[in-house]
């Protein structure tokens, strides 16, 4: 679905610029000038195509140089041309819109595949943060800082799952949401949920289309990170949140994509909330532990 809907949206400005452009030389070809040096270089080529095929290579070697002469002359005349003044803004400087730059994906690929997985869900998209934006300078927060961001350089299908454990207020969600901005820096698709929205989505896709349903757990099964933040917080809703909880975080491992849950809760008390069967999981091999302590962040502004 999102792939689709991404490669729709690119399609999108393909046809804005092509009209604009096709408007544009419509107008231009209205000036005898112009049409004239335009049909004489496109003469030329077909002549040049037709001698190649004929084999006649003097006539070749003639249309050739003409070649050069009527472009340099096509180019000064559309040069001189008054430009219309419709313009195509591009939404990505970077690669105008194609997707794709220096023959990779473009940076705002990136960015739309989780635009219009935040606008499916109908979730609000994270204000994410950077890890320069932190404000503790401690020994402790320096080294956690350079393993996380080590995390993300060597970020893979293989990477391990994070549970950031600790009292409210010590950093989890700002580490998650991080890493989060990292990894869409280096070209990773990261999906950022707080434990509400996570249940909200699963009440709301009660009653949508098998289709629907399908394509919410193909986003967050498949996208390259998923975050379920401050989990425990929201309340425990019969056949939801455990039972989907379960599911996403089992496609994901089926599919060795990491997740990252950060939660109030001690490891006990995970399993005491959510049951064996989910607390095994996110309690497996797979998973770093990683305790958060100390000052509460929030008081810097974090």
């Amino acid at each position: 679905y999102v792939s689709a809907a991404v490669r729709d949206f690119y399609a999108d400005c393909e046809r804005k610029k092509q009209a604009l452009e096709d408007y544009e030389e419509s107008v231009f070809m209205q000036s005898e000038d112009y049409s004239n040096a335009k049909y004489a270089y496109k003469k030329c080529v077909f002549d040049l195509e037709k001698a190649r095929f004929l084999g006649d290579e003097k006539k070749v070697a003639e249309l050739t140089e003409q070649k050069k002469v009527l472009l340099e002359n096509f180019n000064r005349v559309r040069a001189s041309m008054k430009r219309v003044d419709l313009k195509y803004a591009p939404h990505c400087p970077i690669c105008f819109d194609t997707g794709y730059h220096d023959g990779k994906r473009c940076s705002c690929y990136v960015k739309n595949v989780s635009r219009v997985a935040y606008e499916f869900m109908q979730v609000p998209p994270p204000k994410l943060v950077d890890f320069t934006d932190n404000l503790l300078k401690d020994e402790r927060s320096a080294k956690l800082f350079a393993q996380m961001q080590n995390y993300c350089s060597k970020f893979s299908d293989h990477s391990k799952n994070l549970l950031l454990l600790g009292e409210r207020g010590t950093g989890k969600t700002f580490i998650a949401k991080a890493i989060c901005k990292r990894l869409e820096d280096l070209g990773k698709n990261a999906i950022f949920l707080n434990a509400f929205s996570f249940n909200d989505l699963f009440i709301r896709f009660f009653s949508a289309t098998e289709t629907e349903k399908l394509w919410l757990s193909e986003i967050l099964s498949t996208c390259d990170l998923l975050v379920i933040d401050d989990l425990g917080a929201a309340p425990i809703i019969n056949n939801v949140t455990v039972e989907r909880l379960l599911m996403i975080i089992s496609q994901r491992a089926e599919l060795k994509k990491p997740y990252i849950i950060t939660t109030n809760l001690a490891l006990d008390e995970i399993g005491e909330k959510f049951g064996e069967r989910a607390f095994s999981r996110i309690n497996s091999k797979d998973t770093v532990k990683i305790p958060f302590s100390g000052k509460d962040m929030r008081v810097y502004g974090v």
